[in-house]
């Protein structure tokens, strides 16, 4: 096959949300999933000390528990990150996906991306998805629903060059989510159900999501991980004083 192209690409953006959200949404809706009752069901206060990544995806998870399964821990859904050898076999898992009809989100470095305002400036981990592929041509079909929103074909090379970046923090304005290695990584999407089996949104549903999330606030988890009213005030309590 030399070239491939997957319908159905929705590029969800909302203005309190970064990367990760707008992938998670877009793989959801191409599975048939509605994005925003299940990535905005959730809400409350997590923390684990010592595990802030410099990923512009970074979101903090316990143990055992999938990127995806932290985001919408009311709904049957997971995420699974894939750690390829090297460029070329990242790239022949993502083909592989792609050719199956299967959007797959990619971690790209900023500063090898034409479209994205750091081209070529500064160093930056960020997040896209990748929709279809033209060996012929040599490009590959690209969704960033970040402003200032892409939709469209870059070469392979460029692509290449993103996902295989070191990262570095070259100068003072590589400040955030830089300096660590893109490894090539790329995330898939997985549902342990059928939609149509899915919570449906109705009073009752969103009732119960409202009574957990209170309840969540409430009482937090034992142990390192900061969660709940209890955790948020441990957590602001050592700001003030780190700043002190």
């Amino acid at each position: 096959m030399k070239a491939a192209l997957v319908s159905d690409a929705l590029g969800w953006r909302h203005d309190l949300a970064g990367c990760l959200h707008g992938c998670m949404a877009t793989l959801l809706h191409h599975r048939g999933v509605a994005p925003l009752e299940t990535l905005g069901a959730a809400w409350g206060f997590w923390h684990l000390p010592g595990d802030i990544r410099r990923e512009e995806y970074y979101y903090p998870c316990d143990s055992g528990v999938s990127l995806l399964g932290a985001l919408a821990p009311y709904h049957p859904v997971r995420s699974t990150w894939h750690h390829p050898a090297d460029a070329a076999e990242g790239w022949a898992q993502v083909r592989a996906e792609v050719a199956a009809g299967r959007l797959v989100a990619v971690a790209v470095d900023n500063f090898e991306l034409p479209f994205r305002p750091a081209y070529q400036d500064v160093h930056s981990n960020h997040m896209v998805i990748v929709q279809g592929f033209d060996e012929e041509r040599g490009t590959v079909r690209v969704l960033d629903a970040v402003p200032p929103r892409f939709h469209g074909d870059i070469t392979l090379e460029q692509l290449t060059a993103a996902r295989d970046s070191g990262n570095p923090a070259v100068h003072d304005r590589d400040m955030f989510f830089t300096d660590v290695r893109i490894g090539n990584r790329w995330l898939s999407v997985e549902l342990d159900a059928a939609p149509e089996d899915f919570p449906a949104f109705d009073r009752a549903h969103i009732r119960s999501v409202i009574e957990r999330n209170v309840e969540g606030f409430r009482k937090g988890t034992p142990g390192p991980r900061l969660t709940g009213a209890e955790g948020l005030t441990a957590f602001l309590v050592a700001e003030i004083e780190a700043s002190a």
